[in-house]
């Protein structure tokens, strides 16, 4: 129990740190916070290659769909590597961060997908709204139809990295010919 209620500490200060820092012309500040987060949360692992390869093989689909989202006009990053449109640094640190708590936190809702739907559809779209209203990102066009979009996406998206973070042997690898 101990160990859940720091995974959602330790996520909250990094999500804190990315958005804020993004907000306020640190974006390097979430990043830096992030690193910290998941040095400790890998430390503690007895098996950390799994959870290692879950966090990156995450944080870099989650750079895919926010960059997806900034060229489709859904939302426009603040820092977004001069184009407005690319997932920066800090929002693909935030998406590790996330990754985190698959198990700890959120391993609850393994095998409840209706219920993580519902749980995604909420909070994602909530997530993103936050960081709008703190300046670190913007929605764009109405307000309402663009946390319609990432209610939807939400609501996809939590129950498949659900399952993928129940994945018993996330393999990343190329096969050679």
């Amino acid at each position: 129990m101990l160990s859940r209620i720091w995974n959602v500490v330790g996520f909250q200060a990094a999500w804190f740190a990315c958005v804020l820092g993004a907000a306020h012309d640190h974006p390097w500040l979430g990043p830096f916070a992030v690193l910290l987060l998941l040095t400790g949360h890998i430390a503690t692992m007895p098996e950390w290659q799994q959870p290692l390869r879950r966090i990156i093989f995450i944080g870099v689909f989650g750079m895919f769909v926010d960059s997806m989202l900034g060229l489709a006009g859904v939302l426009q990053y603040r820092d977004g590597l001069g184009a407005g449109w690319i997932c920066p640094p800090w929002l693909v640190a935030l998406w590790m961060a996330f990754a985190t708590t698959l198990k700890p936190s959120l391993g609850w809702l393994e095998k409840r997908y209706a219920t993580a739907a519902l749980v995604g559809g909420i909070f994602g779209p909530l997530s993103y709204y936050s960081g709008h209203a703190a300046g670190a990102l913007r929605v764009r066009g109405d307000l309402v139809d663009g946390l319609l979009v990432l209610a939807v996406l939400w609501a996809t998206l939590l129950p498949g990295l659900l399952w993928i973070g129940a994945a018993p042997n996330l393999k990343l690898k190329i096969d050679r010919d």
